[in-house]
């Protein structure tokens, strides 16, 4: 096992929070919910090349797993955390089940299964194969149909005494996203019940990062998302420090990016009818003031951009994107596209956020702020 995952993982576990360092954002993403409790926090995991490794299941028998699999994935993260995996190939199938994850195995109609980027994969995991950016939850249920949570917060830096509001999300076995009403959300010390929206609203307290997390009744628990909050030294956040009496003002002014996260289509989606992008956006020190959109038409290996008027640009690189401002209210966004919305084909999509400083958020965060999906027949 390599080094760089035993130490990354081993310090997302220790931390109890999230780990996806920004350097490996097109790696793929595990994260193991157990049956009361988080195993294994979100981590990057890079796919280790190409062809196949051997392991052995619980009757010791050989198996040969493709290196790209999500089994080989799991296997792997579970040798570095030091968890146990058992697990049982069945040569009639030619598939690997996963039995048993730490202290959590299959019994009755409970048991492990998995998911990839919120849909439920029709193979079993050794048949497989992740592709970069691709995010895999397992999680120890008996229901094929639970509902998975997932969350964002309005800022991940808040001066202590200052409010921000975290937005919880729920999604179905086919990636359909729905607000998670009535769930748990839980900040530090502090409980709070999502509203119809999914929204719970919390005053940032303490020094340093705390997580906050969301559960319901049946549903499969959110991943631990950090929100940082500072008295006097907004450094503890990774801030700019506040200027000394007689320094240049221009010493403390806001340098810290916002971020926008894309909603709706879900990446990766195949959908009959598209008439608007939606997303939600983070205000930092000095609020978000606009969000953009670069919406695009996949020609080969080139781009046609979609114009304010719903014009289209002739076909060009798809690093020359052309932005649109979309419509915000509040810490949510969307860019309208008509009655018709978009045509049949494979679309790419962009957002970025920018804050009254300034400061733009950087782009090509696979399945937050850019990403892929497809339109299969026009709407009507």
């Amino acid at each position: 096992m390599h080094t760089t995952l035993r130490a990354t993982l081993v310090a997302a576990c220790a931390a109890g929070l999230i780990a996806v360092p920004a350097a490996t954002a097109l790696d793929t993403t595990i994260r193991v919910e157990g049956a009361t409790a988080n195993l294994i926090p979100e981590s990057a995991i890079p796919i280790e090349g190409t062809g196949t490794a051997t392991v052995f299941d619980s009757a010791f028998a050989p198996v040969d797993v493709s290196r790209a699999s999500a089994f080989w994935q799991l296997y792997r993260a579970t040798s570095s955390t030091g968890l146990g995996l058992g697990f049982e190939y069945f040569p009639a199938f030619s598939a690997v089940l996963v039995q048993g994850i730490g202290t959590d195995a299959n019994a009755g109609v409970s048991g492990w299964q998995y998911r990839v980027n919120r849909v439920t994969p029709a193979v079993g995991a050794s048949d497989r194969t992740l592709a970069q950016g691709d995010r895999v939850l397992w999680y120890y249920g008996g229901a094929d149909g639970a509902r998975e949570l997932d969350l964002t917060a309005s800022s991940d830096r808040v001066a202590a005494g200052g409010g921000f509001t975290v937005t919880v999300t729920s999604y179905d076995a086919d990636g359909a996203a729905a607000p998670a009403a009535g769930a748990t959300v839980r900040y530090g010390g502090a409980q709070a019940t999502a509203d119809a929206a999914g929204q719970a609203a919390f005053v940032a307290q303490g020094s340093g990062t705390q997580a906050v997390t969301a559960t319901r009744a049946g549903d499969i628990r959110s991943p631990a998302r950090g929100v940082c909050s500072f008295a006097g030294d907004p450094t503890v956040c990774n801030l700019p420090a506040t200027p000394a009496p007689g320094a240049v003002a221009a010493a403390g002014s806001d340098t810290v990016a916002p971020g926008s996260r894309l909603a709706f289509p879900r990446i990766g989606a195949r959908l009959a009818s598209v008439r608007a992008i939606r997303g939600v956006a983070g205000p930092d020190r000095s609020d978000v003031a606009s969000v953009q959109v670069a919406l695009a038409r996949r020609v080969g290996t080139q781009c046609r951009f979609r114009t304010r008027s719903g014009s289209f640009t002739a076909p060009r690189s798809c690093v020359a994107r052309a932005w649109v401002t979309t419509r915000s209210v509040g810490g949510n966004w969307s860019l309208p596209l008509g009655r018709t919305g978009l045509a049949p084909g494979l679309w790419r999509v962009w957002s970025r956020a920018t804050d009254g400083a300034g400061n733009v958020e950087g782009i090509g965060l696979p399945r937050i702020n850019t990403g892929q999906f497809r339109v299969v027949g026009r709407a009507r």
